[in-house]
Formats: C-alpha cells, structure tokens, sequence
C-alpha cells in the first residue's frame, strides 16, 4: 500500500487519532484514497500540513496571550529600552567593561 496509514500520521503529525479525523471533516485535509482493504492511505504531505496547522494554532494561542497582556508588553519594552540605553554608553571605558 501506498501512503500512510491514519497512526502513522498521528504519530508523526504530534497529534491524535481523532484530531486526524476531525481535520479530514473540516477539510483542513484532503480525504484520501482508500486502499482495496479499506484503509486510509495519506500522503506525506498531510503530515507536513498538520504540522502547519498546529503551529499555526499555537501562533494563534501566542497572539492572544499578547494581545491580552497589553499592560505586560509595554512594561516589557520599557525594560528592553532601559537595557539597551545602559549598554549604549558615550563613555568608551564603561562601554569597555560593558562588553567584557
């Protein structure tokens, strides 16, 4: 049989059964062609698509922590700016000991 079989995928996508089976009703995936036992036989490509799709997810999840932490952020920017003004010395011997 050609492809992969619908474990095969799960196992090398880092996702479940189920989350296979839900894609396929999404259509997030091509339906694949059934060998003559009836099997699923995915191509290696639908691997690499959920894998995109997860990583897509986990962006999603990561946007809407920052959105939600707007206050954070700008704290966390100011600190960055801080760091980056006490690096950048006019004084060449500070600078010296700065970077060694």
């Amino acid at each position: 049989m050609d492809g992969l079989m619908i474990g095969e995928v799960a196992k090398q996508g880092g996702v479940n059964l189920e989350t296979i089976r839900y894609y396929e009703r999404e259509g997030l995936i091509a339906k694949p062609p059934r060998s003559n036992a009836g099997y699923r036989a995915f191509p290696i490509d639908a691997v690499r698509r959920i894998r995109f799709i997860k990583q897509a997810q986990e962006l999603a999840v990561l946007r809407k922590f920052f959105s939600s932490a707007k206050g954070h952020r700008g704290l966390f920017l100011r600190r960055q700016a801080e760091r980056a003004k006490r690096r950048t010395s006019p004084d060449p011997v500070r600078h010296f000991r700065l970077t060694f």
